[in-house]
């Protein structure tokens, strides 16, 4: 009998709800560690305290903060290998680096053989060497529960924001009509938020944002810009949606702002009311 048999065996004698990464064969893809990407309850992977989100959670002890999350895919230049001298790694896996805010902050990222990247980015302590540090020990630990299969699961209710797919409500001949036909649409790895063209739709839990209130769709939101993004945000009984437009010419301007609204006058009626 060969030794993933009997690991096998074992687990359904024992009756476990997971076995332990020994039991796995091949390359090791994000959705094989993770689980469905849409459900991932991120806390779970660094101790199961912190303020959860639907894309990350974010712990703070003391003057350090820790924030894991989220799961992406595509092309970053900023990436670059980092050496990694923990417990050994699953197939296919391997650890990055990122150059982006590296003096404030430090960012580690497990990378799954599938090219899906999950990130621990960690700010606070003394100099770049202890954020690095601490934000590596966030890797081992992630990696022991990611190896005993013990990645939580995030539960959304009938009429959560958490179930809707963001494309989809992108994708009607009306918003196509503020947007521009044939634009391309790019959802995140997770499917909680999707950028089409220009202008982006996002779910997440209630968050605290600070803008000039109005009603969009007869909902209460709030209009903020910030840099090159306008966004529409609508906090939801414990959720939260915004559509963020896009500046391609500079600073986001009034005209950005109205391209925002005519899409979240499109996409809020269409969202679940708590």
């Amino acid at each position: 009998m060969s030794k993933r048999t009997s690991a096998t065996l074992l687990c359904a004698a024992l009756a476990l709800t997971a076995c332990t990464s020994s039991t796995r064969e091949g390359p090791l893809t994000a959705t094989d560690a993770l689980g469905d990407l849409k459900t991932i309850d991120y806390c779970s992977i660094v101790g199961g305290t912190g303020d959860p989100a639907f894309e990350r959670c974010r712990v703070v002890d003391g003057v350090r903060i820790m924030a894991v999350g989220p799961v992406e895919s595509g092309e970053n230049k900023d990436l670059h290998p980092v050496e990694y001298h923990g417990s050994a790694l699953p197939d296919g896996m391997r650890v990055q680096g990122s150059t982006f805010n590296a003096q404030q902050s430090c960012t580690r990222l497990l990378t799954f053989s599938d090219d899906i990247r999950l990130s621990f980015m960690v700010t606070g302590e003394s100099d770049a060497d202890a954020n690095c540090a601490k934000a590596m020990e966030a890797v081992e630990s992630a990696l022991g529960v990611i190896n005993e299969n013990k990645v939580g699961r995030r539960q959304f209710a009938d009429n959560s924001f958490g179930r809707l797919d963001p494309c989809a409500l992108l994708s009607t001949p009306e918003v196509e009509a503020v947007i521009g036909a044939g634009r391309q649409k790019k959802p995140s790895a997770t499917g909680h938020n999707c950028l089409h063209g220009d202008v982006a739709l996002k779910f997440d839990l209630k968050q605290a944002v600070v803008g000039d209130e109005e009603t969009v769709a007869g909902r209460r939101a709030t209009v903020n810009k910030i840099s090159l993004f306008c966004t529409v945000h609508l906090n939801s009984g414990p959720e939260s949606a915004a559509v963020q437009a896009i500046s391609v010419t500079g600073e986001a301007d009034d005209g950005t702002c109205d391209r925002a609204r005519q899409v979240a006058e499109l996409v809020f009626p269409a969202l679940p009311r708590p």
